[in-house]
């Protein structure tokens, strides 16, 4: 008898120690990961049916990673309430925007005026901002919330919800009124701004489109054509030609033209911009929209264009 329960304990001891856990959140055992801040894209198998597995746990404290490149264990519970918001959601991809700190990076959060805690649980590998582009945050934070297995914060201005595993806990940043163009950054085609009057629509809507002149000089506005351009598994690599109603017309530096875009009532959920190609024998390059939703549900951090 005593040589089975020396076996017995020999084999439990021989095995990870994170394969013998059950946790109340429970996901599929798959992730679809994109970080924002790092710029990487993963899918992940981290259980299967003999238990944790190894390399996919590695994989997932590299793409949570602190901004600095120093990594930490990711706390499973963690993972597993992650994985869970993803299965019910039906998620094409959890985002991540912030997970684990390094201590060096949360004080330097700390310093420069942003709000972090000394004793963060980001530094420990327990918390996690999260972002889901086809789902509206409220609706992630109102069920992390309601699943009270740790700590849940909504902050509307950024759009992420911020997910823990340490003390059940919630709280709520107001509303913010000034609009983030998103995205705008990243245009190719300084010349032209073009602001959409909201940040997040439907299927079936249409966009209402404002195109500046941003130029110092007056520029005939004459558009060759226009794309709804969607992001996909860490990139923006879904392209559609989309009709468009914006008038010619010659605008002078800092002037401005409007028009519509009708958006398909079959588009899929998920993050998009307008790509706008111009008419000219210079080959100026497209010009993009600011980045916008189109979701499932509808938002409550939905600020006009021109609001403040």
């Amino acid at each position: 008898m005593k040589l089975y329960v020396i076996i017995i304990l020999f084999t439990l001891a021989a095995l990870p120690c994170r394969a013998l856990a059950e946790y109340s959140a429970r996901g599929d055992g798959k992730l679809a990961l994109f970080s924002y801040h790092l710029g990487e894209y993963a899918e992940i198998q981290y259980r299967n049916e003999k238990g944790y597995d190894k390399e996919g746990l590695a994989k997932i404290d590299e793409i949570m990673r602190s901004r600095d490149g120093k990594k930490h264990r990711i706390e499973l519970r963690l993972i597993e309430l992650i994985d869970e918001i993803q299965d019910h959601f039906g998620a094409d991809t959890i985002e991540l925007i912030s997970c684990y700190r390094s201590p060096e990076i949360n004080r330097s959060i700390i310093a420069s005026g942003r709000k972090a805690a000394g004793e963060s649980l980001h530094v420990r590998g327990k918390a996690c901002d999260i972002h889901i582009d086809e789902i509206d945050e409220s609706s992630i934070y109102e069920y992390a919330k309601n699943r009270r297995l740790g700590g849940a914060g909504f902050y509307p201005r950024h759009g992420f919800v911020h997910i823990d595993v340490g003390p059940i806990r919630h709280w709520e940043e107001p509303p913010w009124s000034e609009r983030v163009l998103v995205g705008s950054e990243n245009n190719p085609n300084q010349n032209w701004i073009a602001v959409t009057d909201k940040d997040t629509y439907h299927p079936g809507e249409k966009i209402s489109i404002s195109i500046f002149n941003n130029s110092y000089e007056s520029r005939r506005l004459s558009i060759k054509s226009s794309w709804l351009e969607g992001f996909r598994k860490g990139d923006w690599s879904e392209h559609e030609k989309i009709p468009h109603r914006i008038s010619s017309k010659k605008l002078p530096s800092g002037g401005r033209s409007s028009g519509e875009i009708a958006i398909p009532e079959c588009q899929p959920p998920s993050k998009y911009r307008l790509v706008i190609f111009v008419k000219n024998s210079k080959g100026e390059p497209p010009f993009y929209s600011n980045e916008f939703y189109i979701r499932k549900n509808s938002g409550m951090n939905n600020v006009e264009f021109g609001q403040r």
